[in-house]
């Protein structure tokens, strides 16, 4: 079986340390939100075979909104963020939980 890449596992995990440092599930949302960069640096390549799907179904769920635009046809905000901000509570704790999973995984790997 392929490792994930190093750089999958330090990545994940940072953003795991912020997420879990939620207070509330209204904090939780705010959380993913500023975290939102990580959906995008940290790729589906990055990961072993088994959690590159899942990797990939957690970015097709954080993904699944267009990008918002203003008037003029500016983009104001990215799909993540957009998606991220239609979510509901329980939504974002399921979402949370997925990218717990993925890191207690990957972290398993490099034991």
């Amino acid at each position: 079986m392929v490792q994930s890449n190093i750089f999958a596992y330090i990545e994940l995990s940072k953003m795991v340390q912020e997420l879990d440092r939620a207070k509330s599930p209204e904090d939780l949302k705010k959380k993913l939100r500023s975290q939102s960069a990580y959906f995008k640096i940290i790729e589906p390549r990055y990961f072993s075979e088994s959690l590159e799907k899942e990797w990939i179904l957690i970015l097709a769920f954080t993904t699944y909104k267009d990008v918002q635009r203003d008037l003029k046809g500016r983009i104001i905000c990215c799909s993540i963020r957009n998606s991220i901000d239609s979510l509901t509570v329980s939504e974002c704790k399921m979402l949370t939980n997925r990218i717990f999973k993925v890191y207690n995984k990957i972290k398993e790997e490099f034991n």
